[in-house]
């Protein structure tokens, strides 16, 4: 974190489940489904996307069921 205002990126991504988003989170790491990791030196243009991250600090949020959420029905409305 700066003391000072920086530029930031948010990345909004909605996954069916949360084995659905570790699974993709570690896909990012260059982690296989088969547990494989692949090695690469930090910030390696081969890394793929992690190679451009600078993250200062990650937020995970989970989106209740339909039936616990404030307005559960709203979207069918239009």
């Amino acid at each position: 974190m700066r003391a000072g205002p920086a530029a930031g990126v948010h990345f909004v991504t909605f996954q069916p489940t949360s084995d659905d988003f570790d699974r993709v989170r570690l896909a990012m790491d260059g982690v296989l489904p088969d547990g494989t990791k692949l090695y690469f030196e930090p910030r390696d243009r081969g890394q793929g996307f992690n190679s451009v991250l600078r993250t200062t600090h990650r937020q995970n949020f989970l989106v209740p069921p339909r039936a616990h959420r404030s307005f559960p029905l709203v979207e069918l409305l239009s």
